[in-house]
């Protein structure tokens, strides 16, 4: 096993839904202390995070009034210190079979779950509230599931 493999192996491996994202990247408040205090636990590599496809896609998306420049930044930022989880037929598949009335939730679901999430990481908790797999941690109680000993 490589010494990059044993130090992953113990941490959360935290997914980080749309959300988080767009509260750092837009600043938007209330959200953004807790938001960017959870993304930040990644990006300083005290926990193993991931972001999906979908999510980068959404964010292009909704934050069209953003500068391309600062979008560019913000993406090659979390590409050096999170993983890009896969977004195959098989996450497709999933969110298919799923009885999820939100279909984006459930191939971010789909995603986490792939890439082995120990967590899931958004302000929306009650839109997962039926996973049975994975908790879903408000920014807050992620933070306190990292700082806990």
């Amino acid at each position: 096993m490589s010494v990059r493999s044993q130090y992953w192996e113990n941490m959360d491996r935290a997914f980080f839904d749309t959300n988080i994202l767009l509260d750092v990247l837009q600043r938007r408040e209330p959200f953004y202390p807790a938001s960017f205090k959870a993304l930040n636990l990644a990006l300083s590599c005290r926990c193993h995070g991931s972001v999906s496809p979908v999510s980068v896609s959404d964010i292009v998306y909704v934050a069209r009034k953003v500068d391309r420049s600062t979008l560019i930044r913000f993406f090659r930022l979390l590409r050096s210190r999170l993983d890009i989880t896969p977004v195959t037929g098989v996450e497709v598949d999933a969110m298919l079979c799923s009885k999820w009335v939100d279909m984006e939730d459930a191939l971010q679901y789909a995603a986490a779950m792939s890439w082995g999430a120990t967590c899931f990481v958004t302000r929306n908790t009650s839109d997962f509230a039926q996973l049975p797999a994975l908790p879903v941690l408000s920014p807050d109680e992620f933070l306190a599931r990292v700082a806990a000993p």
